[in-house]
């Protein structure tokens, strides 16, 4: 089931188990007339070979096979990434699922219900032998919705990886595609932004080692901490870190200790009113009681001002009297008292992004 790498021997929807021909998709019939080459093709004497996970006994197999690879305590995680076939994995055949095949515990031609069944019941049943496991999941649950992530930990984003393409192939750009996407994941899909996983970096399936297409132009803290504003879980689409430069590794070394020593705060978020545009300054709140971290991001050429107020309804935050609020990053001797419930404005520079501390002070 699980397919990354596009060498894997599975690509193309190749068998698991070649000596159980009743588990392979459309067992018994033929697929449909549209359905895609490899499922019309014989391999091994099976005609299509892709496994259909609405087949009880095959998904048994499978889940003994996984936990007995997990008892081996040499994996901290588990992530599946496909389609519901064993196939290569992408959204056109991810859903509707549409396995002919009777010999399933599914009717044919209709196997939808009972593959997001038995994948949800795969994932409980990871998370029950191992609750500390690290569970990420790629297709098909990413395509699915909230309703089959519940013992997940993190979520892949969809398409995310041509970020860079699409928004110019600079860090500025970028990052505000991140957080624009991921507002879109949380405010429209309805993900929680913990279980978001934002991916940074261009994207190099084609030549893994090459460095030719790493970004320059500066604001490399800008993509990091558009992608930390937006989830406490990272997912960096880097090559070796041979040729990267020395400082950009150093600077990417920073912010991630930085992300691990305020994660708490990090898994906390609520989104101030702007999305990122030029023109407008957009942030996220992260407060936990009367303490927390506010990101304020300036897409524009010129400086800009930047506001919230100091309630609970804008920003998360429970106190009474007087906050303080100072610039932790860039780091700069500046700080105000305010009362609860007044609003705050900042000024943020031309093309950059500010980290403010809140605390309360007696």
């Amino acid at each position: 089931m699980v397919v990354i790498d596009q060498h894997q021997p599975w690509v193309g929807g190749k068998p698991f188990r070649a000596d159980q021909p009743d588990w392979v998709l459309d067992a018994g019939t033929s697929p449909p007339s549209a359905a895609p080459e490899w499922r019309k093709t014989t391999t091994g004497g099976l005609r299509g070979g892709g496994n259909c996970l609405g087949n009880r006994a095959f998904v048994d197999w499978l889940e003994r096979i996984n936990l007995d690879g997990m008892a081996s305590g040499r994996y901290p995680a588990w992530v599946i990434d496909g389609d519901f076939f064993g196939g290569g994995g992408w959204f056109t055949t991810t859903v509707p699922v549409d396995c002919q095949s009777d010999k399933h515990d599914h009717l044919p031609g209709d196997s939808n219900y009972a593959c997001q069944r038995a994948l949800v019941r795969l994932v409980e049943s990871v998370r029950k032998h191992y609750p500390n496991a690290y569970i990420a999941m790629c297709r098909p649950a990413m395509d699915l919705g909230v309703w089959t992530l519940k013992n997940t930990d993190v979520c892949f984003s969809a398409l995310e990886w041509t970020v860079f393409d699409k928004a110019g192939g600079t860090n500025l750009t970028a990052g505000d595609e991140i957080r624009t996407r991921s507002r879109t994941r949380v405010q429209r899909e309805f993900l929680p932004h913990y279980l978001d996983w934002p991916i940074l970096f261009p994207n190099r399936l084609d030549n893994p080692q090459s460095v030719s297409n790493w970004p320059t132009g500066g604001h490399l803290d800008y993509i990091l901490l558009s992608a930390l504003s937006s989830s406490p879980n990272q997912f960096y689409n880097i090559p070796t870190k041979h040729g990267i430069p020395d400082a950009d590794q150093a600077e990417i070394r920073k912010w991630l200790d930085w992300g691990r020593k305020n994660i708490e705060y990090l898994k906390a978020r609520k989104d101030l009113p702007d999305w990122p545009a030029a023109g407008r300054v957009d942030g996220s709140a992260h407060v936990i009681g009367n303490r927390g971290l506010v990101f304020l991001f300036n897409p524009s050429k010129t400086a800009l001002e930047g506001q919230f107020a100091l309630t609970e309804e804008s920003i998360g935050l429970k106190a009474t009297g007087n906050v303080q609020v100072s610039q932790e990053y860039p780091a700069m001797n500046r700080s105000i008292v305010a009362a609860f419930g007044q609003t705050v404005r900042w000024e943020v520079p031309a093309e950059s992004v500010v980290i403010l501390d809140l605390q309360t002070v007696h």
